[in-house]
Order: C-alpha cells, then sequence, then structure tokens
C-alpha cells in the first residue's frame, strides 16, 4: 500500500506528514494548524480553503475554521455540538455542518455486525 502525505511549510521548515496520521486542521488569525499523531502540531500560512483542496475527501469542514478526519472521529456530541476525536481532542462543529458530518461518516466508515 503506498504511504499518502501532505507536505506543508512554514519560514523554517517543510513538514512532510502521512495523511493517515493528520486528525484536524485549523486556522486562526491566518495562521494553521495541522493537528497529527495525536500530540504532533505544525503551522504554516494556508487558508481554509487551500486545504481543503490538498486534502483527501474524508476530511470534513465542521466549522469556518477547521476540518477533521473522519476516520478519526470517536463520537459525535448532538447536544453539545462537540466531537471527540481518537486522540483525545474535542471540537466544536456548527450547527449547519452536521449534515455533512452524518454523510462524510457515512461514508467513509463501516458497521461490524455480531
Amino acid at each position: 500500500m503506498v504511504q499518502k502525505f501532505i507536505a506543508v511549510s512554514n519560514e523554517k521548515e517543510i513538514r512532510i506528514i502521512p495523511l493517515n496520521a493528520l486528525y484536524a486542521v485549523r486556522v486562526e488569525n491566518y495562521l494553521c494548524t495541522l493537528y497529527y499523531d495525536e500530540t504532533k502540531r505544525f503551522a504554516c500560512t494556508k487558508t481554509i480553503k487551500e486545504m481543503q483542496l490538498l486534502l483527501p475527501d474524508y476530511f470534513c469542514k465542521v466549522n469556518r475554521n477547521l476540518l477533521l478526519n473522519v476516520t478519526a472521529i470517536v463520537s459525535v456530541n448532538l447536544k453539545r455540538r462537540t466531537i471527540e476525536m481518537k486522540s483525545g481532542d474535542s471540537f466544536d462543529y456548527s450547527r449547519r455542518s452536521l449534515s455533512s458530518i452524518k454523510e462524510k461518516i457515512a461514508k467513509f466508515s463501516f458497521c461490524y455486525d455480531h
């Protein structure tokens, strides 16, 4: 199996991150932070739209500043409007994005029947 990566850079370095390790991309104040390998972070100056174009279809925009890897989602709390990730991080999602979140989860997950 071919490992897929994303290469991002800032003024100090170019970072190559495996897509299967990347679970969140947050943009705040013109700074894009990539969350990967549960505890690692990398900051660059890409916009949310640029990141959407670079990332595969299993990344979902859950609010105006955040993309999440739906394969790394553990639970979606409908009452508090939060998403818990395998890393233990929790992120807020917008009401408007709930239908696309559900759609992506259904598309990229599978169920085991016992």
